[in-house]
């Protein structure tokens, strides 16, 4: 079993075994303020070799997006699978079972964050992306009020 894509994505769906993607494959998310909240989605294809097909075993899968520090920004979206095998499918076939995953994601401040996807026993995958402030700064420096000597000067008097 291997981790064939991940990728992150403004939303992600799975129908009749095709994984759907709208605006995928970007690498930095631009946030009109910080903190916010912005969906995210994440779209993960794994190929399970022929030989772990149709054996009934249950698999688990988990999706975990943290921020530089390591620390989880949301609780890690875990599941299972099982991976059939349908009748008429050529003996060493490997199967793609593709998984779509929407959420409203924190985003308490600019940097990078990274997306890890386990699948089975040892599949993993990690992409990244940066979220960066893209509002207008506000100064919090009050600029110098001038002294009445130097606005007198500055006025020609």
């Amino acid at each position: 079993m291997k981790i064939e894509f991940l990728i992150v994505a403004d939303a992600v769906q799975v129908a009749d075994g095709k994984l759907f993607v709208l605006g995928g494959g970007w690498s930095a998310l631009r946030a009109p303020i910080l903190p916010i909240q912005m969906p995210v989605g994440v779209g993960v294809s794994i190929l399970v070799d022929a030989n772990e097909a149709g054996t009934g075993a249950i698999y688990p899968l988990a999706i975990t997006i943290s921020d530089e520090g390591g620390i989880p920004v949301l609780p890690p979206a875990q599941a299972q699978f099982q991976v059939g095998k349908a009748e008429g499918t050529p003996r060493d076939m490997p199967q793609r079972v593709p998984f779509a995953l929407n959420v409203p994601m924190p985003i308490p401040r600019e940097g990078k964050y990274t997306v890890t996807v386990t699948a089975g026993p040892s599949a993993k995958s990690q992409t990244s992306f940066y979220a960066i402030f893209a509002g207008k700064k506000i100064s919090l420096v009050t600029p110098p009020v001038p002294s009445p000597a130097s606005a007198g000067s500055e006025r020609g008097n």
